[in-house]
């Protein structure tokens, strides 16, 4: 029986409204391979960040771009804007609403340090019993350490808890550990499909 319902942040809860990690790989002229965003996801959402400009010098390093002050510049330029203009979908805010009053709410992300804010301009923070993200367990989904930390928070067992993300990674991962899962599309699609779960809105 589903106890908790735990979320994706990034493109599940909301976006930064422009795919950052792209933009960062187009400046940078980094080939595309399918190891580009598994390294980019290394090189800033492992460890805590004093500032972004150490975070930006580990971006550089990791794809062996050297670490001028213009560099660095490029990096913040392209990272630093996300914040203002990330949102929540709409209707997701009066969904995690609903959903408290009878499941408890978890928000697992691969995230940096920084990103934190994004809870507070939206004041969704309160609405979740157990946050982990990345750069705090220096651990990615889809590893088994990330969905063990969150559920060790909630007291709960995997088969009693629903995630909810927009990578089918993190999926199959979460699933193959004994979790109910939905892939993420749209708002729509995520009622209908809780619903179908027997998930009470």
């Amino acid at each position: 029986m589903i106890q908790a319902i735990i979320f994706d942040l990034w493109e599940t809860l909301g976006s930064k409204s422009y795919q950052v990690s792209q933009q960062l790989q187009k400046q940078f002229s980094i080939p595309y391979t399918p190891e580009y965003l598994h390294t980019y996801e290394h090189s800033i959402q492992l460890k805590i960040w004093n500032n972004p400009e150490a975070m930006a010098k580990s971006f550089l390093e990791h794809f062996s771009v050297e670490a001028t002050e213009e560099n660095i510049q490029h990096f913040t330029r392209i990272y630093g804007p996300y914040l203002h203009f990330s949102f929540l979908f709409p209707g997701m805010k009066e969904l995690l609403h609903t959903l408290k009053e009878k499941y408890k709410l978890g928000l697992l992300s691969n995230t940096t340090n920084f990103e934190r804010a994004f809870l507070d301009k939206h004041d969704i923070r309160p609405l979740f019993d157990a946050i982990v993200f990345s750069c705090d367990i220096a651990a990615l989904k889809p590893s088994e350490e990330m969905f063990s930390t969150i559920t060790k928070k909630l007291s709960l067992a995997y088969k009693d808890c629903l995630f909810i993300d927009d990578s089918k990674r993190n999926i199959a991962a979460a699933q193959a550990l004994g979790m109910e899962v939905i892939h993420f599309q749209n708002v729509v699609q995520l009622k209908e499909e809780l619903v179908s779960l027997d998930i009470q809105l």
